[in-house]
């Protein structure tokens, strides 16, 4: 069996962390998703940047946003949420079969933003009014103004992907957000069931930041413990 596959009947899902219009266009994408392969999607601007620079996808459109007098934000933005729109309608069966369990794409708020409460809240209520699916989560970094503007998107009915975390201070930090944000949407009247946010858990940095303290020590019993930091990290903050 297609160990992917596997890991489904264990209860876990594949997130695939790349998005492009050749995944979408060539089929790619379409043909993981039928084979219960993938039954998400995040990305980032960084794997933007690759899928627009060595794709002839996007050539056409890359040269009539350059006549446009967009900002370079504001014609990232045009390609990026036109992919993720895609990616949503082709994940919607999924997000409808799960009941908003799954199904997701998400989509980040500029990192400039990280330190910016209101800009990153007025930001990803724009991204969620334009991209317009149920399906997409706004993605935005386990700062402390970050999840500031997680409760304040969750309380407006928005779904949140908190991103960047790598400590229990951030696997709490990010629930409380959630809970206080999710309290004040359903204090005004707001379906609790449409809420349905997540926390992204980093591990492979962890593991090497960590590695690499071992490796110095010299010591083998100490240097077979690498790769092990990050999934008893990710085990504590479950």
């Amino acid at each position: 069996m297609n160990p992917l596959l596997q890991v489904a009947q264990q209860g876990q899902r594949i997130w695939l962390h790349n998005l492009s219009r050749a995944l979408l266009r060539e089929g790619r994408l379409g043909r993981l998703i039928e084979e219960g392969a993938v039954s998400g999607v995040t990305s980032n601007p960084v794997v933007f940047h690759r899928a627009v620079s060595g794709s002839l996808h996007y050539q056409k459109e890359l040269a009539r946003l350059r006549e446009s007098g967009l900002k370079p934000e504001a014609r990232y933005e045009s390609l990026a949420i036109a992919d993720v729109r895609e990616a949503c309608d082709a994940l919607s069966p999924i997000f409808e079969e799960s009941h908003g369990d799954d199904g997701y794409v998400s989509l980040d708020v500029s990192p400039f933003l990280a330190r910016d409460v209101e800009g990153a809240v007025a930001a990803g209520q724009r991204l969620n009014d334009t991209v317009n699916r149920r399906n997409l989560l706004i993605r935005v970094p386990a700062t402390r103004e970050g999840f500031v503007a997680a409760e304040e998107l969750v309380a407006m009915g928005i779904n949140v992907n908190v991103t960047l975390m790598f400590s229990l201070c951030h696997t709490e930090s990010a629930a409380e957000s959630y809970m206080r944000g999710a309290r004040r949407w359903v204090a005004g009247g707001g379906d609790p069931g449409r809420l349905k946010s997540v926390a992204s858990f980093f591990l492979s940095r962890i593991d090497t930041a960590v590695d690499r303290i071992l490796e110095r020590t010299g010591m083998e019993e100490i240097i077979a413990m690498r790769g092990l930091s990050a999934i008893a990290l990710a085990k504590l903050a479950y």
